[in-house]
């Protein structure tokens, strides 16, 4: 054995393979590092999580607007959405920018069925709910207003597609007749689609789970070149391992509020390339009530929309529509 070969007793032949094996390795795992470790670094996940909550909120309160949305509305006191008191809902309020349109999904006695109501003017009760003609005859749910008020978007239990889409000339007229909104991708069998919202005009959002991989929660946008073309194929969108299926992703995308049964919350991020970070309590469940599905925020992200049981009450249970001034 010769001193070159004393500590490697290997020929040069086994040394280029050994050198070319170790390559591949390191070639493998840093794909795989890409692939699913960085997925769940703190870069892509969670760097926002490190920010102080009392940052959080005041890079949440930045990006509100200078006039009220509702004149009169107290901040931080939960009050009912005037002229829907009595509406046993049951989740997903929805409305148009303007604050005069809203729709939601309530329980009858043959399951979800869809609901809207509207009024002149944002210090007027909103009228008497009317069922939405459209998605009969079928259980409705989840339904998704654009901020116009004359598109619709929402989910059939039985549907397949699961959702359907309409649209109306005007804000007085009915909404004309559900068609199946299929959405290349979300057809697979083990694809369930949870939550839908407009961002904006020409951006919708869309929430799903994968039960083959551990409930797996993605989340996608769809575009469009106008506000009353067609909506492009969904693209994935980078929210964090934090995000709930049913956050509500403001037009900046890089705040987000959601709500659930500890009562409601804001996430931020400092850009679309990190994930959300943690959850930061804006009011507790004794203030705002525990939360049922969705919520919702007009331009001015000054107010919070949302169906709950109340200050005190329980889920699950009777759920009206809420609103609190931020």
């Amino acid at each position: 054995m010769t001193g070159a070969n004393k500590w490697w007793p290997i020929g040069q032949r086994g040394r280029t393979v050994l050198a070319a094996g170790l390559v591949v390795v390191l070639a493998v795992g840093l794909w795989a590092w890409r692939r699913y470790g960085a997925a769940t670094s703190p870069t892509r996940a969670g760097a926002a999580a490190t920010i102080p909550a009392g940052d959080v909120r005041a890079a949440a309160a930045a990006h509100r607007g200078t006039t009220p949305s509702i004149p009169g509305l107290q901040k931080g006191v939960p009050q009912l959405v005037p002229g829907l008191e009595e509406v046993k809902v049951g989740w997903t309020p929805s409305l148009s920018d303007d604050l005069c349109t809203i729709v939601f999904d309530a329980i009858g006695p043959s399951g979800h069925v869809l609901y809207i109501a509207s009024r002149p003017d944002v210090a007027s009760p909103f009228s008497n709910a009317q069922v939405i003609r459209s998605s009969l005859p079928a259980r409705a749910r989840k339904p998704a207003l654009s901020p116009d008020g004359l598109e619709l978007i929402f989910e059939r239990d039985t549907g397949d597609p699961p959702l359907f889409y309409c649209r109306r000339t005007s804000p007085s007229a009915e909404f004309g007749e559900a068609v199946p909104w299929p959405v290349p991708g979300m057809e697979r069998p083990e694809t369930q689609i949870d939550a839908v919202r407009f961002i904006d005009p020409l951006h919708v959002m869309m929430s799903a789970e994968n039960a083959k991989f551990q409930a797996r929660i993605s989340f996608f946008i769809l575009e469009r070149a106008d506000p009353k073309g067609t909506f492009g194929p969904p693209k994935e969108l980078l929210m964090g391992v934090g995000c709930g299926p049913r956050a509500c992703l403001r037009p900046n995308r890089l705040i987000s509020y959601v709500g659930n049964e500890n009562g409601l919350f804001v996430q931020t991020r400092k850009s679309e390339k990190e994930g959300f970070g943690a959850w930061v309590p804006l009011f507790p469940p004794a203030v705002s009530g525990p939360v049922a599905g969705p919520v919702w925020l007009p331009p001015g992200d000054d107010v919070i929309f949302y169906a709950s049981p109340g200050p005190g009450g329980k889920l699950p249970g009777t759920k009206y529509l809420w609103m609190i001034r931020l």
